[in-house]
């Protein structure tokens, strides 16, 4: 073979461009050259199909060497890497690897495969394959052999089930989902050892170790086999796909495949997707029937026993700058910064929230977990669906949660729902540190869900803000009644004014009492001061609407204050505000409120300077200038004098 390439050479020196106008020796010799090289393609050809014969049986047999009869010389060898070698050279492997393929495909594959046509229902099929060595000739045999056994007796929940249906083989390949008889397709455990035994046996004998024959054998069968296995056998079940991944794994190490060459494991992932669509579905479900349900049972959490938050010792480790493997350097430096900057960022305060949103943040830990497990495995599709199923799952919440009951006048439920917002918000802002220590920068984007976050926002505006701002027009309604002015130290004028203070009072104790069942001592503290306002607020309009009141009125407005004042003591009472109350002092207490509530030294200076005279007014004059605007103070010693 390597002679012909230099006489084509030599030949390729002498030859005219025009055919035509060559010698008559040259053409001679070019025509010898022709026959001499079709003899010894003819020769190589023969050797192949001595060396590698296909019988009717579907068995296969390979010779490592034989004897070709030569009339010059007697006898003379070949080997069944020599041919290929030659073949090689003569450019001519390629053709001979896809014929041989298609041969050992039509032969052999195709009517293993067929076995399982037309089985009968009593029975299961499965495949043997053994390898058969002959002493005389030195040849290897490749043989399977069709086995049908027995079926158990139903009930044994045994894989084998009845596959009597006729599987296409010889046409195009139908989608074995799509059929009516998908869940009796035979089990993938009854043709794998035998199609890895002829891959084995081509590995070890067909291709003698060449590389440049070994891939393109078997990735012409890897094709056809891909195929067959995936749409004609049960590969669905753990078992099965793990069967599968293992058979690629080992014909890449075998060389028969490339890298790129990644049908079962493809095959593999399209499953595992589609098994974690369906749990997802699932988890779906099961939040769904939570969310509907009445809320009567609140759950208690905090950072110290939520899974995932950040406590108080991460703080310090982050602050000090110390490294711990579950969040990222870079995400550590950012969390750090932000903590610098407000204590209370990342921060989950105690508070009770409904077990929907306790469900929700469980699942989406979940799925978190199967994301990072996907990312590990490189399996981008199932961390796509995981990462799809937690949109789902916050969309689920967004859509249901305002709805399961109306919080329109009902500040227990609303503030219910508040701490459902915070608490999930939360949750979500912590997964991309929770899971991000082992995804990449663009992995990490399958556990951060800003856009579920803004959603949350637009969800707090659109039903708590109406509920809290619902509230203060209850309360400014019932203080509509309370009227100060001339003769209000009267009976009937100063019980009207004071069961309008009742009344306010009433409506401030429920709104409080019902928020603070589940918002915590921080929402609280921002929230009273709003709800109270509004009493606080009305009571200020009224006091400086007055336009003259006499000496004996002036008791009484002076006794409608204090009593405001010490109903609003009482409502920061009723909901146990400020922590540690117990402990604090009067002048503690009142400072608190000062510094807490807008009105309330305006209020009670009103209290102390009302009907006092004009030395009393110099005395606090300080006081005054601070808390009071010019005209209001104005208006105090007009109303005392």
């Amino acid at each position: 073979a390597e002679l012909t390439l230099k006489i084509a050479s030599g030949l390729q020196g002498i030859s005219a461009a025009d055919s035509n106008t060559e010698p008559l020796l040259v053409k001679a010799v070019k025509m010898q050259y022709y026959q001499h090289r079709a003899v010894l393609i003819t020769r190589l050809e023969e050797a192949m199909s001595a060396l590698v014969v296909f019988e009717k049986s579907g068995s296969v047999v390979v010779r490592q060497h034989i004897y070709l009869e030569d009339d010059r010389s007697g006898s003379s060898g070949a080997s069944l890497k020599e041919v290929w070698q030659a073949l090689s050279v003569l450019e001519l492997r390629s053709r001979r690897v896809d014929q041989l393929a298609e041969t050992m495909r039509s032969e052999v594959l195709k009517p293993m495969f067929a076995s399982f046509r037309h089985v009968d229902p009593n029975c299961r099929v499965e495949i043997e394959a053994r390898l058969v060595t002959s002493n005389a000739d030195g040849g290897t045999t490749f043989m399977w052999s069709k086995k049908e056994v027995k079926k158990p007796v139903p009930g044994n929940n045994d894989i084998n089930d009845s596959f009597d249906f006729d599987m296409d083989f010889e046409g195009d390949d139908k989608d074995a989902e799509g059929s009516p008889d998908a869940a009796a397709r035979p089990p993938i455990a009854a043709v794998l050892p035998a199609v890895e035994a002829l891959f084995q046996f081509v590995h070890d004998h067909c291709v003698v170790d060449l590389p440049e024959v070994k891939t393109p054998f078997g990735r012409k069968l890897w094709e056809f086999v891909a195929r067959k296995l995936l749409f004609n056998f049960e590969c669905s079940s753990e078992n099965a796909i793990a069967d599968l991944l293992q058979f690629e794994v080992k014909m890449r190490q075998l060389g028969l495949i490339k890298e790129c060459d990644r049908d079962m494991w493809k095959n593999a992932e399209d499953k595992k997707a589609a098994a974690l669509y369906e749990r997802h579905l699932e988890a779906l479900d099961e939040l769904r029937n939570i969310l509907l349900q009445d809320i009567s049972t609140l759950v208690p959490v905090a950072d110290e026993t939520e899974p995932g938050c950040i406590t108080e010792a991460h703080r310090e480790m982050l602050l000090k700058g110390q490294k711990f493997k579950e969040i990222p350097p870079h995400l550590a430096r950012q969390m750090s910064q932000s903590i610098r900057q407000d204590p209370n960022s990342f921060k989950l305060p105690e508070m009770k929230v409904s077990p929907g949103a306790k469900k929700l943040v469980e699942l989406l830990r979940r799925v978190g977990a199967e994301v990072v497990q996907a990312c590990a495995a490189g399996e981008q599709k199932v961390a796509g669906v995981a990462s799809q199923t937690a949109r789902y799952l916050l969309d689920l919440f967004i859509m249901l949660r305002p709805f399961v009951a109306d919080m329109r006048m009902n500040p227990r439920l609303a503030g219910i729902f508040h701490t459902d917002i915070l608490y999930v918000a939360h949750m979500t802002d912590l997964m991309p540190y929770n899971f991000g220590a082992t995804l990449s920068q663009k992995e990490v984007e399958y556990v951060l869900f800003l856009d579920s976050k803004q959603k949350m926002v637009e969800l707090e505006e659109q039903h708590f803000v109406p509920m809290v701002l619902g509230q203060r027009e209850e309360i400014q309604f019932a203080m509509k009644t309370l009227e100060l002015g001339p003769g209000i130290s009267r009976d009937g004028p100063y019980g009207t004014a004071e069961a309008a203070l009742h009344t306010a009072s009433q409506k401030v104790n429920f709104a409080l009492q019902g928020l603070a069942v589940a918002l915590p001592e921080c929402e609280m503290l921002r929230l009273a001061p709003i709800i109270v306002g509004a009493m606080l607020h009305e009571l200020k309009k009224k006091l400086f609407a007055m336009r003259r009141i006499s000496s004996n009125d002036v008791p009484s407005v002076v006794a409608l204050l204090k009593t405001a004042l010490n109903m609003v003591r009482q409502a920061y009472a009723g909901i146990k505000l400020p922590a540690g109350r117990a402990t604090m002092s009067a002048v503690q207490l009142e400072a608190f409120f000062a510094r807490e509530i807008q009105l309330w030294w305006l209020l009670t200076m009103a209290t102390d300077l009302l009907g006092e005279d004009f030395s009393s007014f110099l005395q606090k004059r300080r006081k005054i200038t601070k808390v009071l605007k010019r005209e209001e103070a104005i208006k105090l010693m007009y109303l005392s004098w």
